[in-house]
């Protein structure tokens, strides 16, 4: 089995950038859950940032809502991108127009939806359900644009989950994001500093945090 180490470290740009943490998971694990755990050690030593910058397999609704909320940090990155075809011909959720209080959606044709059913995901997590009319959808002159089949149906996440979501995305285009995000350089030179076999050896027979200490200890003397 492999592991994965997710470094954090000080950007400021008037003041040397130092690692504050190491977490190193198995291969397999979660990003988000890695994050969360990230957060929580930097609170107890006192280094948690006001903006955490990070990348796109970090930023998804959960991550974001419980950065804010848990441990007040903005969590700044890139969303994970919609290869959907909709995105392409303007028909992706983004340019739909979502009414949580009438439990309604309206397509950019102006369409409302016909049904706003509450249901789960394959993991269990709570969506909700749209469609749209089939006579609608069947007599759209754009319906080629927005869907395969003879209705367009939506799954939307919770509300507030969707528009974090979508907070995020609107960021994404603003000259403040790519201004704050360039600071992100530094720990992409960190992560291929490390990627060194002198630096980074995984042994069996150690334990993850012993893991993640060795490699850190050794950039930190280096620089």
């Amino acid at each position: 089995m492999g592991y994965k180490v997710h470094f954090t470290q000080t950007c400021d740009e008037d003041a040397p950038q130092l690692i504050t943490h190491v977490e190193t998971t198995p291969a397999p694990a979660n990003d988000e859950k890695a994050l969360c755990r990230v957060h929580a050690t930097l609170a107890e030593k006192d280094l948690l940032p006001e903006q955490h910058l990070v990348d796109a397999g970090d930023v998804d609704a959960t991550n974001l809502i419980e950065s804010r909320e848990s441990y007040g940090v903005d969590l700044v990155g890139p969303t994970l991108k919609n290869y959907w075809y909709q995105a392409e011909t303007g028909y992706d959720l983004t340019h739909f127009s979502i009414d949580w209080e009438a439990q309604m959606v309206t397509c950019p044709q102006g369409h409302p939806s016909s049904s706003w059913t509450p249901a789960q995901d394959a993991k269990g997590k709570p969506v909700i359900k749209v469609k749209f009319s089939q006579t609608d959808c069947k007599a759209c002159p754009s319906r080629a644009c927005c869907t395969g089949t003879t209705r367009r149906t939506l799954t939307l996440q919770p509300r507030e989950r969707m528009q974090a979501l979508f907070a995020a995305r609107k960021r994404e285009d603003t000259d403040e994001f790519k201004d704050t995000y360039r600071h992100r350089a530094g720990i992409e030179g960190t992560h291929s500093q490390a990627l060194s076999p002198r630096h980074f050896v995984a042994d069996r027979k150690k334990d993850l945090e012993s893991q993640s200490e060795t490699p850190a200890i050794r950039l930190f003397l280096e620089r």
